[in-house]
């Protein structure tokens, strides 16, 4: 969506918070009384969001509010496919009211990353400002800035919902996530619809989903239920691959079940079971596009798991989108 001559990429809507600041909604506002209290959480906060826009001349200056009180809130600069200098490329947002002041790209430098770099996925001259999982609200963005053009950016999508794991939790740095990583491999822009700890595949949130544009998807199922009983995961995920896939019949949808976590290592059996039903699901349903991927197939063992034997370390988030990017690669040259 444009927000005052700029994109906030990532944010299906704003809503003003009452102190001159907007609150972001990742999905649709009239989603989040079908969500969890967690989910409700998840959709107004930084998962996935970018402010991109064109700098012509002088300084932009972007007000944000950091709605921790207890820490600085980090964006990373980028122009473009290029991440800044190590002296700007963290841009802090102390707790409160914050006004970041950023410059823009030279023509030498733009003229020259694209001669070093001529199919880079992002043009230079776009300035992304990525936002660090956390909680944020814009209040303004200032200077001689236009949205970016739409060549700009790449024309494909890809659309991720999922878990933590898919939000980027432990992958330490925005740009880091698997979903980041995965969209580079495929030459595509992204759409990040982590829910960390809230990924319970609601209908409405199908519904919501298959509303959306995208030239791939991933669905990540399973980690944030086990607790579930089978069925009802069995009703979820056959009504959401169902209806993304249905909504999108030219499209490749990637079905993933758990990945490798704490219940293999002590081998409690549910996610071996819910891996399972999604198998079956998914062969059942017999859908041309759907393609199933068995998580250990993409994260194999805890070699890729950080301390909670849960979320993967940046190692594992390494491992995860290599292995993804030659699955969905080698389903989609079929």
């Amino acid at each position: 969506m444009i927000f005052q001559n700029a994109e906030l990429h990532g944010v299906t809507e704003l809503s003003p918070a009452g102190d001159g600041s907007f609150r972001f909604h990742r999905a649709a506002a009239a989603l989040e009384p079908s969500l969890s209290e967690g989910g409700r959480d998840m959709n107004t906060a930084a998962t996935g969001v970018e402010l991109r826009f064109v700098l012509h001349s002088g300084k932009a200056r972007v007000t944000l509010v950091n709605e921790r009180s207890d820490m600085p809130l980090m964006l990373m600069l980028y122009y473009g496919s290029v991440m800044a200098g190590w002296q700007s490329v963290r841009q802090y947002v102390e707790p409160g009211r914050h006004t970041l002041e950023i410059d823009a790209p030279s023509a030498d430098f733009c003229a020259a990353v694209r001669r070093g770099w001529p199919d880079m996925r992002y043009a230079p001259e776009m300035v992304r400002l990525v936002f660090q999982v956390g909680r944020a609200r814009i209040v303004s963005v200032e200077g001689d800035v236009t949205p970016p053009a739409p060549d700009m950016a790449p024309a494909r999508t890809l659309l991720c919902y999922g878990s933590s794991i898919t939000h980027g939790s432990l992958s330490i740095l925005p740009t880091n996530s698997y979903v980041v990583r995965v969209a580079e491999a495929l030459g595509m822009d992204y759409r990040n619809c982590g829910y960390a700890g809230n990924c319970r595949m609601e209908p409405e949130m199908a519904d919501y989903l298959a509303q959306q544009p995208f030239d791939a998807c991933t669905l990540e199922m399973g980690v944030n239920v086990l607790g579930m009983d089978p069925a009802e995961y069995e009703r979820r995920v056959r009504y959401l691959v169902r209806r993304v896939a249905e909504s999108h019949p030219d499209k490749p949808v990637f079905a993933i079940d758990v990945f490798y976590c704490d219940d293999d290592l002590f081998g409690r059996g549910r996610a071996a079971r819910y891996r399972a039903i999604l198998a079956r699901v998914t062969s059942e349903l017999a859908l041309p596009n759907v393609h199933y991927v068995n998580g250990l197939r993409v994260l194999p063992d805890a070699r890729g798991l950080s301390g909670d034997l849960v979320h993967p370390s940046v190692r594992g988030v390494e491992t995860l989108a290599a292995n993804l990017s030659a699955i969905m690669k080698a389903e989609m040259s079929r």
